[in-house]
C-alpha cells in the first residue's frame, strides 16, 4: 500500500477519530443531467441521508414524500412508511439495472439503489482505502491545470463493496485532501466521469466537502465543464455519532 493512502487518511481526520464513527448524517440536494435522463429530477431534493460506517447501509428521508424513507443495502431497497410499514421493495436490486441503456427511465427504487450506493462510497472515502479486501496504489502525478499538480491513488473495491466499478481513482491536492475521483459506473453503461470535490471543512475532526461535481471524462482524461451529470450541495453540517 502506498504510503500516500497514510497521509491522505490523515488530512482527512485520521483513522483513530474515524473509528469512533458509527454514522455519518447530512443534508443534500442532487440534480443533474442523469437524474432528468432517468426521470427522477427531484428524487433526492431537500433530503437527509443516515450514512453507516461499518455495514453498507444508508437511510435517506424524507423519500418520495415526507411520510416516508428510503432504506438501501447492496441486496436490497425498499421504501418505508413512517410507521415502518414496507411500500416498495426490491431485493438484488442491482440485477434491476439489466439491459439498460443511458435512456432507459429508473423508478424510485432505481433511484434508491444507485444514490445508495454512490452516497455511502463518497462519505466512507478515503477511510475505505485503510479496510481489509482494498487494494491500492499510487499512480503517477497528474496535471489538472497551470499549478495544479495532483496525486494520484488507484484504489481495486473487493467484490462485496457495491459501487460505481471495481477500480476508480482519487486525485490528491497539496492540503492531502481529495480534490477529484475518477469512475465508470456500470449501471449506466461504464460512461466516464470526473468528480471535482471542493468547500472542505471539519466536522468533529473528520473533514468533508459541501460541493461535489459530477462532469464527463474524455478519452484525454479531462472533464467536460460544460456538462453536469450530477450535482450534490450538502447542507452545510455534518453529524457524526
Amino acid at each position: 500500500m502506498s504510503d500516500l493512502v497514510d497521509q491522505v487518511v490523515e488530512a482527512h481526520g485520521g483513522l483513530q477519530t474515524w473509528r469512533q464513527v458509527q454514522t455519518v448524517t447530512t443534508g443534500l440536494t442532487s440534480w443533474g443531467l442523469t437524474w432528468s435522463l432517468k426521470g427522477q429530477p427531484a428524487l433526492l431534493r431537500g433530503v437527509t441521508v443516515d450514512v453507516a460506517t461499518t455495514d453498507q447501509v444508508l437511510r435517506i428521508h424524507p423519500f418520495v414524500n415526507q411520510d416516508c424513507r428510503g432504506i438501501y443495502t447492496p441486496h436490497r431497497a425498499r421504501i418505508e412508511s413512517a410507521d415502518g410499514t414496507v411500500l416498495q421493495d426490491r431485493e438484488h436490486p442491482r440485477e434491476a439495472f439489466a439491459g439498460h441503456s443511458l435512456q432507459t427511465p429508473w423508478d424510485q427504487l432505481h433511484g434508491l439503489y444507485f444514490g445508495g450506493y454512490t452516497l455511502w462510497t463518497y462519505l466512507n472515502l478515503p477511510f475505505l482505502a485503510s479496510r481489509p479486501g482494498f487494494v491500492v496504489e499510487e499512480l503517477s502525478p497528474w496535471r489538472e491545470g497551470p499549478g495544479q499538480i495532483w496525486r494520484r491513488l488507484r484504489i481495486a473495491f473487493p467484490p462485496e463493496i457495491h459501487t460505481h466499478n471495481r477500480v476508480q481513482d482519487l486525485y490528491i491536492d497539496h492540503d492531502g485532501l481529495i480534490a477529484r475521483h475518477d469512475y465508470a459506473p456500470e449501471i449506466l453503461g461504464c460512461t466516464p466521469a470526473a468528480q471535482y470535490l471542493s468547500g472542505y471543512s471539519q466536522f468533529d475532526g473528520i473533514m468533508f466537502p459541501i460541493h461535489r461535481k459530477v462532469l464527463p471524462r474524455g478519452g484525454d482524461n479531462r472533464a467536460d465543464p460544460d456538462t453536469v451529470l450530477i450535482g450534490i450541495e450538502f447542507a452545510g453540517n455534518y453529524i457524526l455519532s
